[in-house]
């Protein structure tokens, strides 16, 4: 076809293109993240880490209140719980007058 100008669409890859690289998140991007944590998860506190919230929810935490009586050694082990979430945990409990098992 004379004058015809091919176009190319989002479907149209070169033969062996390799698709666009994953997105890493900024410095920004995973800070904000980890803050807007709170606001999906209201049951917990605030500052607390997705992946923290992700291992709680996980092993069927959904509320702060849910790790009264339980032991704190259960808790450390799950992937994703570290000292700060800890700290975060133990003081949103005491806050409402609950605890963890310390044993």
């Amino acid at each position: 076809m004379e004058g015809h100008i091919p176009t190319v669409g989002a479907h149209d890859t070169a033969a062996g293109a390799k698709p666009s690289a994953k997105h890493h998140p900024t410095a920004i991007e995973r800070s904000l993240g980890g803050m807007l944590a709170a606001t999906v998860a209201p049951n917990f506190p605030k500052g607390l880490m997705r992946g923290a919230l992700r291992a709680l929810r996980s092993a069927g935490y959904s509320h702060v209140e849910h790790l009264h009586g339980v032991p704190e050694k259960d808790i450390v082990r799950l992937h994703g719980i570290g000292d700060k979430a800890m700290a975060l945990l133990r003081a949103a409990l005491a806050e409402r007058g609950l605890a963890m098992r310390g044993d």
